[in-house]
């Protein structure tokens, strides 16, 4: 109790300098309309100029925004609160965001007509206002890991050209021999390459150009349409604190050893990060907080990355992992 007490009276008390960034941050926290509609994010339904749409109902034209940081309510973040509370009790040394900390998406909006709303909208923009989901706006990063297949790796990015929501492409070069390629092409977001160890666990840095909550993890020989994203991605807004892909695999014992395949019945027991949401959170939790010896088990095998994840935000949230696809393989 004293190491806390004194913990409490250095971090929030002991200087009248961070004494006031801590009353401001309590302001923010208990009385926000004093500080107007800083913390709201943007309509995504303005009242003037026109909407395009790639497929019905959704917007595809917005200006990529970085998602809101909440750094007022460090209580809520709960990855490994015991070693932060005891020794490394600073909150303002916290991850960027908070897994709990945005407002979950809205209920859908109640219309007099609304039950005759999914058959006979006028408007893209008013069967997304039916759909409901989508308040506050939001977007997400897709992170591509890749070595050395350029050919295949300017194919990923071209498939998601004006898909919606997304704020920009950030790729993990791993190829420590060569400079990354300048003749990516040009789609409607910024494609950023950053230079990486060739290591599995280099998918899970969590860069600094990820300006947004939610990242997509992917390899650069996945291929996902654009509703199959979209939908993950709203599935991921409801369930922000799990790991939310369409590729599963499947673990069971078979003559007392385990077995792990990509094969099963309807039952999974890991979503692969490969393809995949995640909040950007746990990738810090991946690279700072977890347990060294697990990365260097993923290095030495150059395997097991997608385990690792996996048992990291089941460790965390006691959540399993959620799959979005029909399919029992996935190419």
């Amino acid at each position: 109790m004293r190491k806390r007490g004194r913990a409490i009276y250095t971090n929030y008390l002991g200087k009248e300098t961070v004494f006031r960034k801590d009353f401001v941050g309590w302001l923010k926290h208990v009385a926000k309309p004093l500080f107007g509609d800083s913390f709201v994010a943007p309509d995504p339904f303005p009242d003037d100029g026109p909407l395009e749409f790639e497929i019905q109902g959704v917007p595809t034209d917005q200006e990529p925004h970085d998602s809101a940081r909440y750094d007022y309510n460090f209580t809520s973040l709960n990855l490994y609160s015991y070693d932060l509370w005891n020794n490394a009790f600073n909150p303002f040394t916290l991850p960027e965001f908070l897994i709990n900390a945005a407002e979950p998406p809205s209920n859908v909006q109640i219309f007099n007509e609304s039950r005759h709303a999914l058959s006979r909208a006028d408007t893209a923009r008013q069967f997304h206002r039916y759909l409901g989901g989508n308040q506050p706006t939001e977007q997400f990063t897709i992170v591509i890991t890749t070595f050395d297949r350029d050919e295949m790796l300017n194919s990923t990015l071209k498939s998601f050209h004006k898909i919606a929501y997304l704020n920009k492409i950030v790729v993990v070069w791993c190829n420590e021999k060569r400079s990354p390629p300048r003749n990516w092409p040009q789609i409607q977001v910024p494609i950023e390459f950053v230079s990486a160890p060739d290591s599995l666990n280099s998918r899970f840095i969590p860069f600094d150009n990820i300006k947004t909550e939610a990242v997509l993890s992917l390899d650069d020989d996945i291929v996902l349409s654009h509703e199959m994203v979209l939908f993950s991605f709203r599935v991921w807004r409801e369930n922000r604190d799990q790991l939310v892909g369409l590729v599963h695999r499947s673990t069971k014992y078979s003559a007392g050893h385990p077995v792990y395949e990509p094969n099963g019945a309807c039952q999974f027991s890991l979503i692969l990060p490969t393809s995949a949401f995640l909040h950007k959170t746990y990738l810090e939790a991946y690279t700072y907080q977890m347990d060294p010896s697990v990365r260097e088990h993923v290095d030495a095998t150059m395997n097991c990355e997608d385990i690792a994840m996996n048992f990291l935000i089941a460790h965390l949230t006691k959540k399993p992992p959620i799959k979005t696809t029909l399919y029992r393989d996935f190419k």
